[in-house]
């Protein structure tokens, strides 16, 4: 009987030392979670002051494309302007730096832009240089 009582003493003790082990060994965690908490609503308030700047990003990260061709229209109350090229015709929405006022129906330009589903947002329109060809000599 005493070796039983010895027995369940000293199993009692090995218990009671796992236990408190293991709550010293989780002490260091608690210390540094409120720390992430921190972190969570220093980025949770970050996102929610600027959510413009999340779209423009979104719209950098965007892969842009090109389109060089001939100004077919331009509608300023519309904000578009439409560009063919060998009976291929595209219409962009003018974005914010695009001045309609600048581009000339039947001019040659190349259109930076990007595509949101059907639409394309013209990013940037360039007026193309027309490459000339050499000039031929003069025979002697």
């Amino acid at each position: 009987m005493k070796t039983h009582k010895l027995m369940t003493l000293g199993l009692a003790v090995i218990c009671s030392l796992a236990v408190a082990s293991a709550v010293m060994a989780q002490e260091p965690a608690k210390k540094a979670e409120p720390a992430k908490k921190i972190e969570m609503k220093a980025a949770v308030k970050t996102e929610a002051k600027a959510p413009a700047k999340t779209a423009v990003k979104k719209a950098a990260v965007e892969k842009k494309h090109e389109f060089t061709g001939i100004v077919a229209s331009v509608d300023a109350a519309a904000n578009t302007l439409t560009v063919d090229k060998k009976g291929e015709s595209m219409t962009f929405t003018a974005g914010k730096n695009i001045k309609l006022a600048d581009i000339k129906k039947d001019s040659k330009v190349n259109v930076t832009y990007v595509k949101d589903g059907n639409k394309c947002e013209a990013l940037k329109v360039v007026e193309a240089k027309a490459i000339k060809a050499p000039a031929k000599k003069a025979a002697q």
